[in-house]
């Protein structure tokens, strides 16, 4: 899709006609052991809003299709993947939008319960602009078994639930919501890594489109993953060096704190000026940080350092 100037062309439209609501997307892993009952949980939640979302599981991980057929989902199982067979972020994107029967798309990571506030929140961000990226951080819960979405009062005990012994988690976004067309042109990021996330932020901002953190308004559950890594031996793994090298340190730097609206009760409000100082922040933290590289990369080659004030 063509990219004009300033911004993504949103006038161009990739089916002929499309409906007024969300498409929800999402790239599940296989359904097996606590896995299972996470993704189970959260795609369950996602049926239940209303109106009804139109809900498309893309790749071919073992559960996907039964799950599709169980629910009444789209199933899209064929993707671009990497040579180690890992889905990649902008294959996911083109097939959901190509596919998609809405004029919005929600991608959501699969481990994500929402409630109908996402849907409420949604309804004013879409009618407050025409470009936008919604966004949103999660509460981490703990949760091994499958809720009971049966129940009348689901939601309530799940919120309470979340209340008592939930932990916000603000340095990250779970869910992106964005007209079709603004994600027109994306590197080929690994699904799962780290990095993508950070560029969709930066794309959003670069392009001048607002970016509304809807946090304060949407609870969004994110239940805790039973396997622990250790951080450290995460980023030496071969997907995220894949998406470092796609994504500059700048780039990836950009999240939540860069948002230029928020949702509040009373509406959609300016953020002023916040966005701006944690860019500026962000830029003395990298100086700061390349100068220190330079300077031991000098040290290590047998090259003088760069005198310094104060040396």
């Amino acid at each position: 899709m063509p990219m004009t100037a300033g911004c993504p062309d949103l006038s161009v439209q990739t089916t002929p006609t499309v409906e007024a609501g969300i498409t929800i997307f999402s790239c599940p892993r296989s359904f097996e052991g606590h896995f299972g009952i996470i993704q189970r949980n959260a795609i369950l939640s996602w049926t239940l809003l209303k109106p009804r979302p139109d809900i498309i599981l893309l790749g071919d991980d073992a559960g996907t299709a039964e799950i599709c057929e169980e629910l009444g989902l789209r199933h899209i199982p064929d993707l671009q993947r990497t040579e180690s067979g890992m889905p990649l972020v902008n294959s996911i994107f083109d097939r959901a939008e190509a596919a998609a029967k809405c004029e919005a798309l929600g991608y959501v990571n699969t481990d994500i319960v929402l409630f109908q506030d996402f849907i409420d929140a949604f309804a004013k961000v879409r009618t407050w602009k025409r470009r936008y990226l919604m966004i949103g951080c999660r509460m981490d819960l703990d949760l091994r078994v499958v809720w009971n979405f049966g129940a009348a009062d689901w939601d309530t005990q799940l919120r309470a639930r979340a209340e008592r012994e939930g932990a916000p988690m603000t340095l990250g976004a779970d869910y992106f919501v964005f007209p079709r067309g603004l994600f027109a042109q994306m590197p080929p990021f690994v699904v799962g890594s780290t990095s993508y996330d950070n560029w969709f932020f930066w794309f959003a901002r670069h392009y001048r489109v607002p970016v509304v953190d809807t946090s304060s308004i949407v609870l969004a559950i994110h239940q805790v993953h039973r396997t622990q890594h250790d951080w450290a031996e995460s980023l030496k793994a071969p997907a995220v060096r894949r998406n470092h090298a796609l994504a500059s340190a700048w780039q990836r730097s950009y999240g939540p704190a860069d948002s230029t609206h928020e949702l509040v009760r009373q509406g959609i409000k300016t953020r002023g000026i916040a966005p701006y100082l944690n860019r500026l922040r962000w830029a003395a933290s990298l100086a700061a940080a390349s100068a220190r590289s330079s300077r031991s990369l000098r040290i290590l080659f047998g090259k003088p350092p760069l005198a310094t004030s104060g040396d």
